[in-house]
């Protein structure tokens, strides 16, 4: 089989794993890929050139209809063209701290009026 041609589900389908990863290509929607690996496993990216090549994850295949996966590349392709890296603001999602570390944080930092740290009562 081809590695470019127009997606269908058929098609995506009848695709067997091979002993490597191989790269399938949409023809109607440039920069869509499917990647199949010899264990499977079939996942949509979308790769586009930003500042060196970005591949973002879509999901997987019986999960993630082909539609599906059509309409979150439009979604990447529109913040490219907002000119913002969605890889960056995912990486930036991640690294925000959760409510627990917050929480933590605030405990040990927090003062009472005259300046002291919180009493071990207190912090309980």
């Amino acid at each position: 089989m081809e590695t470019r041609f127009s997606f269908t589900k058929p098609k995506l389908s009848a695709i067997e794993p091979t002993p490597k990863r191989v790269s399938y290509y949409d023809a109607k929607n440039p920069g869509l890929i499917l990647l199949v690996y010899p264990s499977g496993v079939k996942t949509f990216f979308v790769q586009k050139k930003l500042a060196g090549r970005v591949r973002i994850r879509l999901g997987n295949f019986p999960t993630l209809t082909l539609e599906q996966a059509r309409d979150k590349a439009a979604e990447v392709y529109g913040c490219i063209a907002k000119d913002q890296n969605p890889a960056a603001l995912r990486r930036a999602v991640k690294a925000e701290p959760v409510f627990l570390e917050v929480f933590e944080r605030y405990i040990t930092e927090k003062r009472n009026r005259s300046g002291k740290p919180l009493a071990p009562r207190t912090a309980e």
